[in-house]
């Protein structure tokens, strides 16, 4: 079971310096646009720093403004799964994520070596423009001349106007000293890739070898080889190495039941009914019969009725979701990041997320950092109606309160005297 013990961020999006200690269960409060789920997010690129092509074109802007680096270091111990004895940490390790932003003649030359790498790691270009038959020393001079014509096509390109023209954004990322470069290409990509496609058709045309291909289809295969630098649901966004992730944390956004990976789950089964028991137990559907992957069987007057997930209301589906996330994290025994999971859901639900929040990091050791702005779940955490959830709570509950120049960490006394005497509005306004 991971256990992440302290937090610091440097320069990371809207925060200057953040230093905090998180509890078993953190709750992470402030105004809108204040740097609540850029705290989440920073927790999770410094676990996994390959993520970072989730923000595309946009990647530069996890750097504070007028800041050239930023830094994410996170103290933690434990691990994920079934941990081999030499993987498990028990004095505790540090990660650190640091990202720099990049010189447009930075930029220039990763994109160099991004086009040259695909080059070299693919020979389907050739091969499509001479058969497997076809003379050696053609496919090795039609190599070498595509290599040129990208060559001459980035020499061209020399002013910033050009980089940034094709280049969206671009950072570097340096994981346990291995500093890894990130570009994501813009709209006009294909535009590069044309110009590059035709200083080839050229040089094939100019070539002292004697190389006759079909210019149309020279820009088909050209055009066909870079358009592997878009890797799928990534979209433009390529590193030049390789960067490694560790499962011990997970951040969920979108709690939807409908919208999980269910069937990809490999203890998928255990997992749904560990969530069907707790439906029963906190009475969320009284009339409920079974619950599975797809769907919802309850009983209404003496007959059965069989609803499919994404046909029940959006609260039982965040509900039922948010299950499906504890229940995975106490199994995988990674820390679950939370944001504001309070949307969606019915105000007799927030009641009861305290209630799941307590059980599974009191059972299972889950470690929980949660943001919110709702008023009502802060309410919860605090006045709980369980003795046992109280006790438990006392000891290992706090609340971050976010602020325009500093961060305020609250126990849970001092959280509820501030809520309950002095009545502080603990999310920030």
């Amino acid at each position: 079971m991971v256990q992440i013990s302290k937090v610091n961020l440097q320069n990371f999006k809207t925060h200057e310096n953040l230093i905090f200690e998180p509890n078993n269960i953190t709750i992470v409060t402030g105004k809108n646009n204040s740097g609540k789920t850029s705290l989440l997010e920073a927790i999770e690129l410094c676990f996994s720093p390959d993520n970072v092509r989730r923000y595309e074109g946009l990647v530069e802007n996890l750097i504070r403004s007028g800041s050239n680096e930023s830094t994410v270091r996170c103290e933690y111990s434990g691990a994920t799964g079934q941990a081999k004895l030499t993987e498990f940490i028990d004095e505790g390790a540090t990660q650190e994520l640091i990202l720099k932003r990049l010189s447009n003649n930075q930029k220039h030359s990763v994109a160099r070596q991004l086009f040259l790498r695909q080059i070299n790691s693919n020979r389907g270009v050739v091969r499509r423009l001479v058969d497997e038959e076809g003379d050696q020393n053609i496919r090795s001079e039609l190599k070498s001349l595509l290599r040129r014509a990208v060559e001459i096509v980035f020499d061209e390109m020399r002013s910033d106007e050009e980089v940034d023209e094709y280049v969206s954004g671009g950072i570097l990322v340096e994981q346990s000293g291995n500093q890894v470069p990130f570009l994501y290409f813009s709209d006009t990509f294909s535009d590069l890739i044309g110009d590059i496609a035709d200083t080839f058709s050229s040089s094939i045309s100019e070539s002292s070898a004697s190389i006759t291909v079909d210019e149309h289809e020279v820009q088909w295969a050209v055009e066909s080889l870079f358009r592997g630098l878009v890797v799928g649901r990534y979209g433009s966004g390529n590193f030049v190495g390789t960067l490694e992730s560790n499962a011990a944390v997970k951040m969920v956004s979108e709690l939807d039941i409908a919208e999980k990976d269910i069937e990809g789950h490999e203890e998928s089964s255990i997992v749904l009914s560990r969530v069907e028991d707790s439906i029963r137990k906190y009475n969320l559907l009284p009339e409920i019969k079974s619950f599975n992957s797809e769907d919802v069987v309850f009983n209404q007057d003496n007959q059965r009725h069989q609803i499919p997930h994404k046909f029940m209301g959006d609260g039982f589906r965040a509900i039922t979701g948010l299950l499906w996330e504890l229940h995975v994290s106490e199994m995988e025994e990674y820390v679950l990041l939370l944001e504001e999971p309070e949307n969606s859901m019915h105000p007799g639900y927030i009641k009861k997320l305290v209630h799941f929040f307590v059980s599974v990091s009191r059972d299972e050791g889950v470690q929980m950092i949660i943001t919110t702005h709702d008023v009502d779940l802060i309410n919860a955490f605090l006045n709980p109606t369980l003795d046992e959830t109280e006790s438990y709570l006392e000891e290992n509950l706090g609340i971050l309160k976010i602020q325009k120049y500093a961060a305020q960490h609250l126990d849970f006394a001092e959280a509820r005297k501030h809520l309950n005497e002095l009545h502080l509005d603990l999310r920030g306004e």
